[in-house]
């Protein structure tokens, strides 16, 4: 894959046009994984790679929730990490994780 050459910020731009463009969620797994091999000490490659996965078909909820994790763990401020963990808790039917995380 091309993009593999490229800076952190070619990569987020290749995931994000993935994703909002063409909605290839596959593709987006790819290059947002591939920025957080760049910049694994930054948190919103952890967000995108979360919302890529929820977004695939079928969803992968046990990597997103894993993702998300690690976000919260990179930004303690940043909330989108705890609700999409609540959304993700809230999907696997494990209601009481999703109302902590709420």
């Amino acid at each position: 894959m091309a993009e593999q050459q490229g800076t952190y910020e070619e990569l987020m731009n290749a995931g994000d046009a993935a994703a909002f463009d063409d909605h290839d969620w596959e593709r987006a797994i790819q290059a947002y994984s591939m920025a957080i091999r760049a910049r694994p000490d930054l948190p919103e490659p952890y967000n995108s790679l979360g919302l890529a996965l929820l977004q695939v078909q079928p969803p992968r909820l046990d990597e997103a929730l894993k993702i998300y994790q690690k976000s919260h763990s990179l930004d303690r401020n940043d909330l989108i990490p705890l609700e999409k963990s609540a959304d993700v808790y809230e999907r696997m039917g494990r209601l009481q994780d999703a109302v902590k995380q709420y």
